[in-house]
């Protein structure tokens, strides 16, 4: 919506530069997009004359023409069929910039003829509509003259970007309105010229009637006969030129001035092509025709609401006018229509018919009830004045159902400790009077106002402490306090540590080639019973397959598995974090009564390792790919207390699963999935899986690990083999190990496990490296030597080991 900034000036007084006025109106919540200074747009644009004319000789369009300018006479090169000597034209000069197309003008030779400027249209200048011709000026136009002092355009043009609630400003008196808040000064309506009715009575003469009052609740019109209709004056075409808006007759013409000035919606219609000296306002004309006045023929539907003669549609209400009502040039007599849409109707029929007007834009989102009959009036008076036509009686109006304000009470306590500041009783009464709100009563507590009908965006008491807020401005509004956080005793609440925990578990996993899933917590009761007895059911689901709540996350794992393999693609890597749902007994931690409802994440592995290629033959995954995934990440999240144990085969899993255990808490399982549970997915290749309880994992209180600096001494590195019984893990002798040695044991890993050819059928070798340094000095081998010996010492003990020679 463009706003003029010496429109403004006529309403209220004020000497704000454009950018201190662009920041008032951004901080009352106005964003203004940009601005444009015209004077500065069409400072290289002038007055000039055609003086001479002659055809190019060598184009059957072109002609060269010899254009005075003011100063001296310039070659001008132009193709417009309606160029002719003696015209008061538009010429761009040197270095102008046109600003339809933003092309700069410079000397040219076209066809082997200087051109020294461009002779332009009204739509290149973005001041009208016409490009099929050049902009004939009229014969007084002085030559010579700037085109922004010719056309008194010497403003600044601002783009405003409004809210949807905020419509009261769709029009430049709503903009001047909270401007005259801000500064608690008056605002200045127009003058609006005394309405000099004939005695004629109108009911005689014309009808209204509205058969559906929720619709539209309130229609007037005036009736003015005997108008010489044509061009507006200039001032009237250029206040519109300058906001965008294409200047078509005096009667049109005005209506879109009062449009922009109050943002009330005007319509005329032409008298003589009313048929039956009747307006209907009704809906119920299903799959008619109807033709608007942009010429394009328009399908009606049975709910859209239409302004009708006695036989037949002649506007859709709210949006646009229809052709067989126009008014033109030869209009003679005319009926000019204010009204008030219901905004939902009129954005209803806007967006089904993809229509979007300067009118339908206000409609739907609400315009003023109550400026109903003084823009008609306003209309009416212009309309009469400038075309010397007679306003013929009183206007018709039906307001059956007046409209009933909203009472609302504010409590200046309550707004103080909303707002963060002491404001006075007297201040918020001085607003909400500047506001144009009726105080029904005031004292040192509160005050209770009417809320006017503009005001549509007002409905409860916590709106009036906004626009308190507003109109005293927010920059104003001192702190009362500075908080300080120190961020390392900060904690997160309970209730945002498995959402911490979630988003560091997806960002790695993202990270590291995983696909994440998301699907729904409802699956089909088969489904939910390969993992528990009694799954949760549905009371009102919506069909058998939606009729139980998931009890593991795999089964919409391995459902996505199954799909992807029949898909062709087996090579996958997914996860996915969720909501599981279990029966549970203990009611006092339940949030539904009966139901656990658990945080849970599950990762999966299937296919092959890499991509086929010719460099390195195909690897598939297995368990121990999915087991260092795990250890990987939990290392990267710095959750160091886990451990992995043996676990006993389960209905999920086969004997190749392991369980994940953290300060003796169950956090999860990490295995292949079983043959059987893979045959009921009709799953054909390995699908390996790690489910982990993010809610159990949020609720253990981790060591904060501790920075540890690198040794700038050597590292001393060892080799260790032990022939040991079956039975017992490798975990648990890298923990007897960094238990007995001394603290120069950096690091055990295991490197390798064997079992074959020399080896009892009931035992194995494990390999274990051993990392030694040191932060103060270079060991020594002796040292080394000796936390070896007592590590040796401690397995062949502890665990019936056997060292083995290499």
């Amino acid at each position: 919506m463009k706003i003029s900034y010496n429109w403004l000036k006529t309403y209220i007084n004020f000497n704000y530069t454009v950018e201190e006025l662009i920041n008032i109106l951004t901080m009352l919540g106005i964003e203004v997009e940009h601005y444009e200074v015209l004077k500065q747009k069409y400072n290289c644009f002038f007055v000039g004359e055609i003086k001479d004319l002659e055809k190019h000789p060598t184009s059957e369009i072109l002609k060269i023409c010899r254009v005075n300018a003011g100063k001296e006479d310039l070659q001008v090169i132009c193709g417009a069929d309606n160029i002719a000597i003696g015209q008061k034209i538009v010429l761009g000069t040197i270095g102008a910039v046109v600003p339809a197309n933003k092309l700069k003008i410079e000397h040219r030779i076209i066809r082997d003829h200087l051109s020294e400027g461009m002779i332009c249209s009204q739509a290149e200048l973005e001041l009208g509509a016409d490009n099929l011709g050049i902009w004939v000026l009229p014969d007084d136009a002085p030559i010579g003259e700037s085109l922004a002092d010719y056309l008194k355009i010497n403003d600044i043009i601002l783009d405003i970007s409004l809210t949807p609630n905020k419509s009261d400003c769709a029009s430049h008196f709503g903009i001047a309105r909270e401007l005259a808040v801000y500064k608690r000064s008056e605002l200045e309506l127009p003058k609006l010229e005394e309405i000099k009715e004939n005695a004629d009575p109108t009911d005689n003469l014309f009808q209204v009637d509205v058969e559906n009052a929720n619709l539209c609740p309130r229609y007037s019109t005036r009736i003015i006969r005997n108008i010489s209709n044509g061009k507006s004056p200039t001032w009237l075409k250029n206040e519109l030129l300058k906001i965008g808006i294409r200047p078509i007759n005096i009667v049109v013409d005005v209506t879109n001035l009062v449009l922009m000035e109050y943002g009330q919606p005007l319509h005329a219609f032409d008298l003589d092509k009313i048929q039956g000296n009747k307006i209907r306002v009704k809906t119920g004309f299903a799959n008619k025709k109807f033709t608007t006045l942009d010429g394009k023929e328009r399908t009606l539907e049975k709910d859209m609401l239409m302004i009708c003669d006695a036989e037949k549609p002649i506007a859709i209400a709210g949006v646009m006018g229809g052709e067989n009502s126009e008014i033109t040039n030869e209009t003679k007599n005319v009926v000019i229509e204010s009204a008030y849409f219901n905004p939902t109707s009129i954005r209803r029929t806007s967006k089904k018919l993809m229509i979007s007007t300067d009118a339908s834009y206000r409609f739907e989102r609400g315009t003023d009830i109550d400026m109903v009959p003084y823009a008609l009036d306003r209309a009416a008076s212009l309309i009469a004045q400038l075309t010397g036509g007679e306003i013929i009686g009183k206007p018709i109006e039906l307001y059956p159902k007046k409209h009933k304000p909203l009472v609302l009470d504010l409590d200046f306590e309550k707004a103080r400790k909303i707002i963060g500041t002491k404001i006075s009783a007297d201040e918020i009464k001085s607003i909400f009077n500047s506001l144009g709100f009726n105080i029904i009563q005031f004292s040192k507590e509160n005050i209770i106002v009417e809320i006017p009908h503009r005001r549509n965006d007002i409905s409860s008491y916590i709106d009036l402490v906004e626009e308190v807020a507003r109109f005293i401005n927010y920059n104003s509004i001192e702190p009362i306090f500075t908080s300080h956080i120190d961020f390392n005793k900060f904690e997160l609440p309970d209730v945002l540590k498995p959402l911490k925990i979630r988003n560091k578990f997806r960002n790695y996993l993202s990270n590291n080639g995983f696909c994440e899933l998301m699907t729904y917590n409802i699956v089909d009761p088969y489904s939910a019973e390969l993992f528990t007895d009694k799954p949760i059911t549905i009371a009102n689901p919506l069909g058998e397959e939606m009729s139980k709540m998931r009890p593991s996350m795999i089964t919409q794992m391995l459902k996505t598995i199954a799909f992807n393999i029949n898909q062709g693609s087996q090579n996958l890597k997914l996860y996915e974090t969720g909501k599981i749902f279990l029966p549970y007994n203990n009611i006092a931690n339940s949030f539904i009564e009966g139901i656990d409802e658990r945080e849970q994440l599950v990762l999966a592995i299937c296919g092959n390792r890499a991509p086929r290629q010719w460099t390195a033959k195909e690897e598939p995954f297995d368990f121990f790919d999915i087991k260092g995934i795990v250890e990987d990440m939990f290392n990267f999240l710095k959750i160091k207390d886990y451990k992995i144990k043996q676990e006993e085969k389960t209905s999920v899993f086969n004997s190749e699963v392991v369980k994940i255990v953290i300060n003796k808490q169950f956090i999860g399982h990490i295995g292949s999935v079983s043959n059987a549970i893979l045959k009921k997915y009709d799953i054909e290749i390995p699908v390996f899986l790690a489910v982990i309880d993010m809610t159990a994992l949020s609720e253990i209180e981790f060591t904060r690990p501790k920075f540890t600096p690198i040794s700038p001494y050597p590292v001393m590195s060892r080799d260790l083999a032990f022939i040991i019984d079956k039975k017992y893990y490798s975990d648990e002798i890298c923990k007897t190990i960094k238990d007995k040695a001394s603290d120069l044991l950096k690091s055990v890993e295991v490197f390798d496990v064997y079992q074959g050819k020399n080896i009892d059928s009931d035992k194995r070798s494990i390999a274990f490296n051993l990392l030694f340094s040191s932060n103060e000095r270079t060991l020594t081998d002796a040292e080394v030597e000796e936390d070896i010996n007592k590590i040796i010492n401690t397995i062949e003990t502890f665990y019936e080991a056997e060292l083995r020679k290499a």
